[in-house]
């Protein structure tokens, strides 16, 4: 009895629904009669980020449109969404699976699926969304049954919940005692992993007979994509407008031809602030930041395994910020780098403690067993 009634304010959602001329067919000239009764949701299909390239145009403007004033035209062009039923098949929040479809490279992560390489020997596994996936450890919230609605409300424009919307932050947790680390934004610590393509290539298809030797990668239109690095892997730091430490990403992207005539050419050497969607409970332990210059973009020389030079790149490393710029944000200085890096007596003080915690966390889950 307890289960029907549970139920039964679902059913009425759909006998109401369907008296009001509701189908759900996913037939996409609904869109007005779905609109004739949620009115305020009107704007959404004129939403920039969802019925147009978005965010996205000023990125192609500045970069792929130098060597090809079509490309975003040809390849980006036209409306993402162009009706209610293009996500809504039901009266309901869209499940994850459905958004992933257009926010691959940020919101796969979400369910814990992380980037493949673009050559065709890497596509298999998981089949989500047209792509393959390699399998990750999934946001929490995600295995909370959480779905991405939840946080981002509609239109897109709108500014999505923050960590602390849901969450208070504990000053009895160890961590959250140190001084310093109240300049962190949350996802700096608590994000485990994210997805960095790095040296993104565009290769203009330009000699049929040489563009066989393209035939595995992926390919739109008149070019084939490929990268020379991926990586899901521990977040990198930098310091949003705010000054805070907080995750980046790389938008490092190269262009070549197949004629020869231009060899990779540096369209984009951004990194940017962004929003890792792979949020845990648990946290890197201390030298996972204390004593890594890869996760600032502080590599020497002397630590590289790529010789960038060498492979005809005009960088040297992709994790040295020496060779790149950053939008709405700055890089980590070598002179942070080595001030909080110092093994001072406060650091003792807190290391030991953390590893007396953690020590303590590992008898209690065995006297559990």
């Amino acid at each position: 009895m307890k289960k029907f009634f549970l139920i039964l304010p679902i059913l009425l959602l759909y006998v109401e629904a369907a008296a009001a001329g509701c189908p759900f067919t996913g037939d996409t000239a609904e869109s007005a009669q779905c609109l004739s009764c949620h009115s305020e949701k009107a704007d959404f299909l004129k939403d920039n980020q969802h019925a147009a390239r978005g965010g996205r145009a000023e990125f192609i403007k500045e970069t792929f449109e130098k060597i090809d004033k079509d490309f975003g035209e040809k390849n980006c062009g036209g409306r993402r969404v162009s009706a209610c039923a293009d996500c809504h098949q039901k009266p309901e929040i869209p499940e994850a699976e459905v958004c992933i479809k257009c926010h691959t490279k940020l919101g796969a992560d979400y369910l814990g699926y992380g980037a493949r390489d673009y050559h065709s020997r890497y596509q298999r596994g998981i089949s989500v969304g047209g792509k393959y996936w390699m399998k990750m450890l999934p946001d929490i919230h995600r295995e909370s049954g959480m779905a991405c609605g939840d946080c981002h409300s509609m239109p897109a424009g709108n500014k999505a919940k923050g960590c602390l919307s849901c969450h208070s932050y504990s000053p009895e947790i160890l961590d959250h005692q140190i001084e310093n680390h109240k300049n962190l934004n949350c996802e700096a610590c608590h994000a485990a992993w994210a997805p960095n393509e790095y040296g993104v290539y565009f290769i203009k298809l330009t000699d049929k007979i040489k563009a066989m030797q393209f035939d595995k990668l992926k390919r739109m239109d008149e070019y084939a994509v490929s990268a020379f690095s991926v990586l899901n892997e521990p977040v990198v730091l930098g310091k949003d407008a705010q000054n805070r430490y907080t995750p980046i990403r790389p938008l490092i992207t190269f262009f070549s031809d197949t004629d020869g005539s231009r060899e990779n050419v540096m369209l984009s050497d951004k990194w940017k602030p962004f929003y890792p969607h792979t949020i845990r409970r648990e946290t890197v332990t201390c030298e996972g930041c204390h004593s890594n210059r890869r996760k600032y973009l502080l590599e020497k020389g002397e630590d590289r395994i790529f010789l960038l030079e060498k492979d005809g790149l005009p960088i040297g490393s992709f994790h040295n910020s020496s060779y790149f710029s950053i939008e709405n944000a700055s890089f980590v200085t070598e002179e942070e780098y080595l001030r909080f890096s110092a093994k001072t007596p406060g650091y003792a003080k807190w290391y030991i403690q953390k590893i007396e915690q953690m020590k303590n966390a590992v008898d209690r889950n065995a006297e559990r067993r």
